[in-house]
């Protein structure tokens, strides 16, 4: 599923770094590995104020979320 959403958005391996850490770490927890994702992220330190970011999830059957998201300073 990253793979493609890579492909399909254009995405380097390095903006789907957080994603595949956290599968590698904990399996596929279906729909709610996005906050394990996000929490990831947050973690980092890396996003800026400003910066955009989208969130993709995917559940059982065909269960999909998505949220465009701007991060604001602390």
């Amino acid at each position: 599923m990253l793979a493609q959403v890579a492909k399909e958005l254009e995405l380097d391996g390095e903006a789907l770094r957080f994603s595949y850490n956290v599968f590698e770490n904990y399996g596929n927890m279906s729909s709610p590995a996005v906050l394990f994702v996000l929490r990831e992220i947050l973690d980092s330190g890396r996003p800026q104020p400003g910066q955009k970011g989208m969130l993709l999830a995917f559940g059982a059957g065909f269960s999909a979320f998505a949220a465009l998201m701007e991060f604001a300073s602390a």
